[in-house]
């Protein structure tokens, strides 16, 4: 799995926002003067999704790529309208919803994965694997599963975004093992395709979060609604 800890991605198809457009409306505020700040924690890829999603509907967005305890900070502080990743021991004054579950694929190219939707735990281990790692390490939470089994992997490189990975994946045909809907919409563009883990991987949730003084704000509650729309909850 991704040394990327708990993370997700929504599968979004594009769809009509009228009801944002009335919602602004309500607020008295335009669609284009809307700036909304985002902290996706440790590169949220359903942050990335609805980033884009977003701004196709007129909203400005601010994307800010940070941490767990710096995505705090920056809603404690006002940097950040929410945050979207995984987030534990939140302090009280930050408010959370969960969004979905995430669970994981292995992607490569279709030579490498022949079985595929299949992999088999000895073709698993003897790969050659790249690692989603924003921290820079070269070991993830697979690797502590794979180790309680006796078994163990090779990470050849570490980097630190998904769409790089990818990249890589497709010069060196190694594998990649990423969260499920960010492999289900960006794999066939890569030439790649997808396979269930041959172990059972960790999931996580994802969910959306605020301070505790915007609960109420219609701006926050228009914005938190719309997450869910675009993710297509």
């Amino acid at each position: 799995m991704t040394g990327l800890q708990p993370c997700r991605l929504g599968q979004v198809h594009p769809k009509p926002v009228p009801s944002a457009l009335m919602a602004l409306d309500h607020l008295g505020r335009g669609v284009a003067k809307l700036l909304l700040n985002i902290a996706l924690v440790n590169l949220c890829p359903a942050g990335k999704v609805c980033a884009q999603e977003l701004s196709a509907s007129g909203l400005r967005l601010s994307v800010l790529p940070l941490g767990r305890a710096d995505a705090v900070e920056a809603l404690t502080e006002g940097r950040a309208d929410l945050a979207l990743g995984f987030i534990w021991d939140l302090p009280d004054t930050i408010m959370g919803d969960p969004l979905y579950e995430e669970t994981f694929l292995v992607t490569d190219l279709p030579q490498a994965l022949p079985d595929a939707p299949l992999v088999s735990l000895d073709a698993y281990c003897a790969a050659d694997h790249v690692l989603i790692s924003p921290a820079g390490g070269l070991r993830g939470v697979v690797d502590d599963r794979l180790a309680a089994m006796g078994r163990s992997r090779t990470i050849t490189l570490g980097l630190p975004a998904f769409l790089p990975a990818l990249a890589a994946v497709v010069s060196s045909g190694a594998l990649l093992t990423l969260p499920a809907r960010l492999a289900q919409g960006l794999a066939s563009g890569f030439g790649l395709v997808t396979a269930t883990p041959p172990l059972e991987v960790f999931r996580f949730p994802v969910s959306v979060f605020w301070h505790r003084r915007n609960s109420a704000d219609p701006r926050t509650i228009w914005l938190r609604d719309e997450l869910v729309q675009v993710l297509n909850l």
